[in-house]
């Protein structure tokens, strides 16, 4: 089965040699993976297991860690705690049994929320929503429901770093990207927010930024946490919190209350403007650029790196229009925008992808060495001339 199709398979089958360096891995009580591409472990057959619809534990100390049995899910680790779930490596049993044995994601909703009904709400409706979608580009969720007393949602485990992590990795080490990898990573971007943008509840993702996309082992973009988005009958996925939105990405009408579909693609072109330039430059001091929109224009990208076309400069600083009426109007446009603009620069493929992700997480960080300690100088110059 492709792991692009959209049927109701749980998980994906591997390769008979990967399936058995897994085995082998697990029981050394280690396995490569984890959202963010770090090294996560997997705990053994013989450690702690909860067990029974009440949530009672039971503890079975043995020599490969411990496993925590949760419905049809063995737990192997908690991966993350953020916002209102849990989130925790795992495996559906069932599923594995017959050779489907790709690890998944399965979030719990934490218990000191698990009594509060607007928080509940939250955590189901971002889990109905999710369930909905089907494609390539968005991380799928499988399930959700309530097992053992916990609201729960199984979805798919992205295998490689965030897109958070590849700019962090670009700044200290790698440099900016080539242009063709920068221009896979935006179509494929594009391509997942034209499918959210005319689903029949026109989809508004309301927090498009780094850490909120990743790069799979096969080289494909994946959109993450739909936490916040907000459909077109004005429901939102979630309640939880007061900023809405990761500062630097949002677009400057959120600030009125006043917002389309073209947040998002804001988005995109601040993102697009830094995987160019190689460097997450707008997080911070981008956001503050944006109170001075009319006195400053934003820099095109070509500024820092000199293999960036004119074409794409355009493509980006329109993506960045501050008037809502002169940006991109939707991500089809966007897109077959930069599928032109590639013509002259070449498109990466997926292979072209990892293989480029490869070798940037092999450079050492260049701010230890002289050399690098001048290029940082240099950069720091130029962003507060900028």
């Amino acid at each position: 089965m492709r792991a692009d199709s959209c049927g109701p398979t749980l998980v994906w089958k591997r390769p008979p040699g990967e399936r058995r360096a897994i085995e082998r891995g697990a029981r050394r009580g280690v396995v490569e993976g984890g959202r963010t591409g770090a090294r996560s472990r997997a705990e053994g057959p013989g450690g702690s297991i909860e067990r029974g619809r009440t949530g009672e534990r039971s503890r079975a100390d043995g020599p490969g860690g411990s496993i925590e049995r949760f419905g049809p899910y063995d737990l192997y680790e908690e991966i993350g705690r953020v916002g209102l779930a849990r989130s925790y490596r795992a495996m559906e049993r069932e599923a594995a049994r017959v050779g489907w044995d790709r690890p998944i994601v399965v979030e719990r909703l934490r218990t000191e929320f698990s009594t509060d009904p607007d928080l509940i709400g939250a955590f189901i409706r971002e889990a109905q929503l999710a369930h909905q979608l089907c494609h390539r580009h968005i991380a799928r969720t499988f399930a959700f429901g309530i097992l053992e007393g916990h609201h729960y949602c199984a979805s798919e485990l992205v295998e490689g770093p965030s897109l958070e992590d590849v700019l962090r990795q670009c700044d200290t080490a790698a440099g900016a990207m080539p242009v063709s990898v920068a221009l896979a990573l935006l179509i494929q971007l594009c391509d997942a927010l034209h499918y959210l943008h005319n689903r029949p509840m026109r989809i508004i993702h309301r927090d498009i930024s780094p850490a909120n996309l990743a790069i799979s082992r096969t080289g494909d973009l994946k959109l993450m946490d739909l936490g916040l988005a907000k459909t077109a009958d004005g429901r939102p996925g979630t309640r939880f919190g007061v900023v809405k939105g990761t500062k630097g990405y949002v677009a400057p009408e959120r600030l009125e209350g006043h917002f389309d579909e073209r947040v998002d693609l804001f988005a995109i072109g601040v993102i697009a403007h830094e995987l160019l330039v190689g460097s997450a430059r707008f997080g911070g001091n981008f956001a503050r650029a944006l109170g001075h929109a009319r006195e400053r224009p934003v820099d095109p990208p070509s500024r820092w790196n000199p293999q960036v076309t004119r074409d794409l400069d355009d493509i980006v600083l329109t993506a960045l229009q501050k008037d809502v009426s002169l940006r991109w109007q939707n991500a089809y446009a966007m897109k077959f925008a930069l599928q032109a603009a590639g013509q002259a620069t070449g498109i990466a493929s997926p292979d072209d992808v990892t293989a480029w992700l490869r070798w940037a997480f092999s450079c050492q960080a260049r701010r230890s060495t002289v050399i690098g300690k001048i290029v940082s100088a240099i950069d720091r110059s130029y962003r507060r001339v900028g």
